[in-house]
């Protein structure tokens, strides 16, 4: 297994850490729903969405010995959809799709509101990025770096499913802050690519 697998790069989680809060009695079990992670009516405190859907999953990846890369949430939470976002579509982009482009993210913004991130795209653009050096070299879509080790608490209480910062976790490679403007530039430039002519 490990020896087909280059790099893991993961969309989400933020650094904690752990045994500050007090842990709460488990809340009652009732039939969760597709966006709860049982047994638990919400998400916790800490946890992240891609995480906390499936901790113990998570957690076997975290800890199955492969290279970890994590666009933080706190390098994805600095990358908003914005109404101004078509000024980084590039001019020579087709107009069929600068137009799609324009309709989807205002589309996007209109469903969820003003509290959109660019969360999955970024890590995607990121991934791109650091294949060429195997995950190693610098990505001008992340202005800061840092190599910690990790773990998924599995733990009963408000850090149920949290990552968390432990000197026994796996070795991880986090981006925790990220340059908007890059982001955008390169996430567009590349959504402008029509292979197969931007017609179909």
């Amino acid at each position: 297994f490990l020896s087909k697998i280059g790099n893991i790069y993961v969309s989400g989680g933020d650094i904690h850490h752990p045994g500050l809060p007090p842990r709460p009695p488990l809340k009652h079990r009732n039939a969760p729903t597709s966006s709860e992670g049982w047994p638990y009516y919400g998400i916790t405190p800490f946890s992240d969405w891609n995480i906390f859907l499936d901790p113990i999953s998570a957690s076997q990846v975290v800890s199955s010995g492969a290279p970890l890369i994590f666009m933080s949430a706190t390098a994805q939470n600095m990358l908003t959809v914005n109404e101004t976002d078509a000024m980084y579509i590039p001019a020579s982009c087709p107009a069929k799709q600068r137009e799609y482009l324009t309709k989807f993210y205002r589309n996007w913004m209109s469903a969820v509101g003003t509290d959109e991130r660019y969360w999955d795209p970024s890590a995607a653009v990121l991934m791109t990025q650091l294949m060429p050096t195997l995950g190693t070299g610098p990505a001008s879509v992340c202005t800061e770096f840092k190599t910690t080790n990790v773990s998924i608490n599995l733990e009963n209480g408000d850090r149920y499913a949290a990552l968390e910062q432990w000197t026994f976790g796996a070795k991880a490679r986090m981006c925790l802050a990220a340059s908007s403007t890059n982001f955008k530039e390169t996430y567009y430039r590349g959504a402008c690519r029509c292979p197969r002519g931007c017609d179909n």
